[in-house]
Order: structure tokens, then sequence, then C-alpha cells
């Protein structure tokens, strides 16, 4: 396997970051950029004319991750040449199925499913109920394949999700992309960083992404009667304190992200509830966050043999970032000194991580995670 990379900004238009004549052999390509300038149908023609043979997934950004370092205003481009891998891409039009579930069973039926190892799943997150989304994709895999991915995103802004395959990005699209052969080793794992605390409830009213009621009670009551006497301004804080989903005893809780507060007392999160599904709300410190994305960036490694990864793509929370704050740089960095700084890397944030909650397990759409997929090729 080989990778080489490049990148475009405004002011110097495309630069190579590292070249390995792979203009003709490339034959799965990643685009990720600033929303304004990745949907310029000029950087996709220029992309399709220097990787003719390519599949291009594109993908909008509130902030792209490039070799240890967060850029803005710019496209960074990652060429793969995967040599002893088959690569299958899917797109659906999310407009054009009944639902959800519709949607995931449409993407994993259009695969080559049989043969495949590992599924990477890009999503438009707007009118998504994810846990239907994953249960779809599901039922159409076997339950050894791992699932990973994300929905990229701006933070606070549930309108603005792009993705495109072998075009500019759109609204409205999911993309799959099937990975098969016994050549190909790829390791994953999630970075968490919270805890829960408080008593455990019950979600008993909501729709898709929007929160109603939690024990028959308004969700901004909920996180008035915990952080009232906690914070200045319970308003400002809600998307500093989010929701952990617990579905099944032994696995870890799954993050929701609070991002729009409503005059009626519900709350928008990044990612959607079911009814019944018990909850109890997070928390985290700077230390927490740092710790489990080293964690997870050394536990990526342990399915390559320890061995050092081809390429590596991150799906990091845009809800994080704002958490960690002028913190975020200092996340990435050390992720990039454990996986070695010789590593190609790229990524994004999002409005929802893609993982297996537990190793072996059915993948969940997370909040307030940072996802690492590695991939080597023997």
């Amino acid at each position: 396997m080989q990778v080489e990379q490049i990148k475009w900004s405004p002011k110097d238009k495309w630069q190579s970051i590292s070249d390995k004549n792979l203009s003709d052999t490339a034959n799965l390509v990643f685009a990720i950029g600033n929303f304004d300038l990745i949907q310029d149908p000029t950087r996709y023609d220029e992309l399709r004319a220097k990787y003719p043979n390519a599949d291009i997934i594109t993908c909008g950004s509130d902030g792209e991750i490039l070799n240890g370092k967060l850029v803005d205003q710019q496209i960074i481009v990652s060429a793969l040449y995967f040599e002893k891998t088959d690569i299958q891409c899917v797109q659906i039009d999310i407009n054009q199925v009944k639902d959800s579930f519709d949607a995931g069973t449409h993407l994993s039926a259009d695969l080559d499913k049989d043969f495949i190892t590992h599924l990477l799943v890009f999503s438009d997150s707007k009118n998504l109920q994810s846990s239907d989304l994953m249960t779809g994709i599901h039922i159409n895999l076997a339950k050894h394949v791992p699932v990973t991915g994300g929905l990229p995103g701006i933070y606070q802004d549930t309108d603005t999700s792009l993705v495109g395959l072998n075009g500019p990005p759109k609204k409205g699209q999911l993309i799959g992309i099937g990975f098969s052969g016994e050549n190909l080793q790829v390791g994953y794992s999630i970075a968490r960083g919270w805890t829960s605390f408080g008593a455990e409830k019950t979600i008993t009213k909501a729709e898709n992404n929007r929160l109603y009621e939690i024990d028959h009670k308004s969700a901004y009551h909920f996180y008035q009667q915990y952080l009232e006497h906690v914070v200045d301004d319970v308003d400002q804080a809600i998307s500093q304190f989010p929701l952990g989903i617990k579905r099944v005893a032994s696995d870890p809780r799954i993050v929701r992200s609070a991002i729009e507060l409503h005059p009626d007392g519900s709350i928008t999160f990044s990612s959607g509830f079911s009814i019944g599904d018990n909850i109890r709300m997070m928390k985290t410190n700077i230390s927490s966050l740092l710790s489990s994305a080293q964690e997870a960036a050394n536990h990526s490694l342990k399915p390559l043999d320890d061995q050092k990864a081809d390429f590596l793509l991150l799906v990091n929370c845009s809800g994080r970032r704002n958490v960690l704050k002028d913190w975020v740089c200092e996340e990435i960095e050390s992720v990039n000194s454990i996986l070695s700084y010789e590593t190609p890397m790229m990524g994004f944030y999002s409005h929802g991580e893609i993982s297996p909650n537990q190793p072996n397990s059915k993948s969940e759409v997370h909040n307030q995670c940072l996802v690492f997929t590695a991939f080597r090729e023997n």
C-alpha cells in the first residue's frame, strides 16, 4: 500500500506534501476541506484529472487534520494505492429512500457483502436517525465486519453536512467504502474520556436528533435540575455536559452532545435517541480527554501486530473540539507522536463518529469521541 498527499489553499493553490507518483495507480482518494472550498466543481475536476482511475471521496469539514496538525481554510487530499485489496464504493441518495433504516439496508445490500472485511461510512447527518441507520447497515453484513467513519459537519449547525462520491460533495448523501482481501489489516479504536454522574433516567419523547422529554419532563428541566447550582449559566453549559446512553449493561455509554436549546425546553443533539433509552449526564476534564486519545491511538495498532500503519484516518467530534478549546492541537499532536510521525494521517471534525462500542459488537454513532481507523497492507 502506498499513500501520497497534496493540499490546496486559496493563496498557494495545489502543493505536494508527499509524492509517490500515484496519479495513474491510486484507486481511492480522500479529499477533505472547508465547506466553501470543497464544493467548488473546479477543485473536483482538478482532482479527477490528477487521479483518473480512483474513486474520489469528497467531504466538507469544520477543520481538517493533517499529519498531526489542525488546518483550516484548506483542502487536504490523501491518494491511496491498495496493491492487494479490493475496494467497492457505494452512494445512496438519502432523499430517495423511505427512512434511515432503509438508507442503511440499501447501502449494505449494494456492497459485495460476502467478502467485505471492513466498511467505512460517511454520511449527511441531517434528518437521520443514527441508530436506525446503523441497524440497517448491519442487517446485511456479517457480524465480524466492523464499521467506522463519521458524519461530517459544523459545530452547532445541523443543516450543513456534505459528502460525495466521484463528484463535489452535496447534502443528502450516504457513502460506503467496502474493503476486502486477506492481505489487509484494519485496526480501529475509539477515544472517549467521559464519566457519568447522577441518577439513571429514561428518554420518554424524542424525534431524530431532538430530545423533548426525560422521565416525562422537558429535557431542559433535566439540565436545570443537575446544573443550576453547579454552573453560572445553565443555557451556556448544556453543550459541556452531554448525555450517555446505556443500551447494553456491559458496554460503555454512547455519548450524545447537545448543540441547541429550543424555547419549548427541547434540545437538539448531534445524534439521535430512541424512546426508552436509559441515560445519565456525563462530565470530563482536559486530562481525561487527552489520556483517552493516547490510549485509543495505541489500541488502534494492536490488530496490525503493533506495526506502523500505512495510513490513518481520524474522525473527531466538533463538540469535543469545543470542550478542548486551546488544547485541541495538543490532542492531535500527542496522538501523532504515538502513531509515528512518518505515518500519513488525515481526518475531519464531525457531528457523529462511527465505531463499534466494543470490539466485535455492532457499530454505533457516537458524539464527543475520536475514532481511529488504521490501515496496513501486508
